[in-house]
């Protein structure tokens, strides 16, 4: 997504712009479409289908014009990772910021809103000497152009005949856990209100249910009262146990080989899902199971893409997993469940 930015590329926070919109109309007023030049928003570690509207919200506070008439913009939601941050680094021409923003943009110019005026002088003195240059084609910021770039970055390969020849189809996940080991040690990674956590405790019994879960955004804060209230009796005995934070974070805190089995049901993106897939390889004992929901390109509603399919994929190829089981469920939102090959 860096190649579609111009010449010069102003780097600034997602966050800083939503809370500030006079820092979003300060820009617009110094900047136009005609310039070679990208405001590069970053939203580390978001989903772009989750910090989109409350973007445009700020653009339409600050009255600025979110289509061709305004200044080039790119949002750019993706997980943090020193390479992803060098690359934007090298990327980026300037820093437009309040604070200093630190780690591998330490380098770069910085320009506080204040200071719009001397980020458009770099600007003009960059390209003072330099004979004009027809623009970039005006990309306008839609939620298809994001869904579009998740999609591209998945993997596109395929999976061998050794993967599937023993995969048996299920009608629904409900009859799942009449077949993944019962009596043991399960983890559920992404619980939200525990509607699947009570199907877990009474089809499948196990000895040990670990939810693991960050009840961070608006959608789910409620979820973990839910639970806490509805399963009192199960957590009070041990047998339910819960571990609030990102699951990236909280995984790799277990010992290795710990897990009968989980089931992986968080927020279905790609980069998410094999990282999650990847620290259970080492969690999940020699026998044990790897399940999860949203085997599916997306939702149909929102619209949101999943990034499942490809890293399930990815991970029986590049791991030596196969599919035990694939769900059939009437709302199109399947589950897997695999086994060491």
């Amino acid at each position: 997504m860096l190649d579609q930015t111009r010449g010069f590329c102003v780097l600034a926070s997602a966050e800083e712009l939503i809370d500030s919109p006079t820092a979003l109309a300060g820009y617009a007023a110094s900047f136009q479409a005609a310039d070679d030049a990208t405001l590069l928003i970053y939203a580390p570690d978001r989903e772009s289908q989750e910090i989109f509207p409350a973007l445009e919200r700020g653009l339409a506070a600050a009255g600025v014009a979110a289509d061709a008439t305004g200044p080039d913009m790119l949002l750019l939601a993706t997980p943090r990772t020193p390479a992803m941050e060098a690359e934007i680094a090298q990327r980026a021409s300037a820093v437009y910021a309040q604070q200093d923003v630190g780690g591998a943009f330490t380098a770069l110019p910085r320009f506080a809103p204040a200071d719009v005026a001397r980020l458009r002088a770099a600007f003009d003195a960059r390209h003072a000497p330099q004979p004009p240059q027809p623009p970039a084609p005006r990309r306008p910021m839609t939620e298809r152009d994001h869904r579009q770039a998740v999609k591209d970055r998945s993997f596109a390969g395929q999976l061998d005949f050794v993967h599937t020849e023993r995969c048996r189809m299920l009608p629904n996940r409900n009859e799942l856990l009449h077949r993944i080991p019962h009596h043991g040690v399960a983890a559920e990674i992404g619980a939200a209100s525990g509607d699947y956590t009570g199907e877990i405790l009474r089809r499948n019994n196990p000895r040990e249910l670990h939810l693991v879960d960050a009840w961070s955004t608006e959608r789910y804060q409620s979820g973990l009262g839910q639970i806490e209230e509805s399963f009192a009796a199960d957590i009070a005995s041990s047998r339910l146990r819960i571990h609030q934070g990102m699951s990236t974070d909280v995984l790799p805190t277990f010992e290795d080989a710990f897990f009968d089995w989980v089931y992986v049901d968080t927020d279905h993106s790609y980069d998410t899902t094999w990282a999650e897939l990847r620290i259970c390889d080492a969690k999940v004992k020699r026998d044990g199971r790897i399940a999860g929901h949203d085997f599916c390109t997306g939702n149909v509603v929102t619209p949101v893409p999943y990034g499942v399919v490809e890293a399930v994929t990815r991970f029986c190829v590049e791991y030596a997993w196969e599919f035990e089981y694939l769900t059939l469920d009437s709302d199109g939102h399947f589950s897997f469940c695999l086994k060491r090959l």
